[in-house]
């Protein structure tokens, strides 16, 4: 009975740290920052990115993140972080990841793809409510969406 217990338990709680997965524009809410990036310098620790265009805020920084995770190429790049859980980290991931969101800080990035003659961010790193997202149309996308302090 104590094993059967114990297992539930575990079950349950792995059930409970995982998130739905949230689009791209209810990510915006919590970003204070959205740019398109590309990687400048690799080190052992992560990468330093470069703004192309910055939508909002501020991207040109160090993230922690493995570099074999992370090719070349061009990224959108998300803060995530508000009032009630602190500014962002300088901790990095490649699209949201499957543990919670709503308590992530650090940055999100979103690879560009060239798909049907237009860069766009990677849909298989998207929702299927996201659509498609165009990189000439994210500057009205991200107006769209203001960054708000408390991240609701």
């Amino acid at each position: 009975m104590t094993v059967k217990l114990s297992l539930a338990v575990l079950w349950m709680s792995s059930i409970a740290s995982a998130s739905p997965a949230y689009e791209l524009t209810e990510l915006m809410t919590r970003a204070q920052t959205v740019a398109l990036v590309t990687i400048d310098k690799r080190d052992a620790h992560g990468i330093t990115v470069r703004a192309k265009t910055v939508y909002r805020g501020s991207a040109a920084r160090h993230l922690q993140i493995d570099p074999a995770e992370v090719p070349d190429g061009e990224y959108v790049a998300l803060s995530q972080g508000d009032k009630p859980f602190g500014p962002p980290t300088d901790d990095a991931r490649l699209g949201q990841g499957t543990e919670g969101q709503r308590g992530y800080r650090g940055w999100l990035l979103y690879p560009v793809r060239h798909v049907h003659g237009h860069d766009v961010v990677d849909p298989t790193r998207l929702t299927a409510r996201d659509g498609e997202v165009r990189i000439d149309t994210l500057g009205a996308v991200v107006a769209k969406h203001p960054y708000r302090e408390a991240g609701e």
